[in-house]
């Protein structure tokens, strides 16, 4: 009885400790990688704010699912300063339109 529990529980720890949270997964060569603090769509485009390693900016990549909380893997970006998104009536300082997401 005593090895069962010991064996299940070594499992159970095996299980825990293989398991990554997508910040602990490295990051593919060429992309970013961010955490999601807001998102709104429109215009075609998904718009996000976010936060990479304690750095906050806006993206945008064509509309796809994505909600706050979420870790998003990025490349091909492109800088735009003083942008104004008709669709949302808002500028932006500065935005990265990405590619890949």
């Amino acid at each position: 009885m005593k090895n069962v529990f010991l064996g299940s529980f070594m499992c159970i720890i095996i299980f825990f400790v293989s398991c990554k949270s997508a910040d602990e997964r490295p990051i593919p060569e060429g992309y970013q990688r961010a955490v999601v603090l807001k998102t709104m769509n429109s215009g075609g485009y998904t718009y996000m704010q976010i936060d990479e390693d304690g750095k906050e900016n806006w993206i945008a990549a064509k509309m796809f699912s994505v909600k706050k909380g979420d870790t998003v893997y990025f490349s091909g970006v492109s800088e735009i300063k003083n942008f104004t998104s008709q669709t949302l009536n808002k500028t932006f300082d500065k935005i990265l339109f990405i590619d890949n997401v």
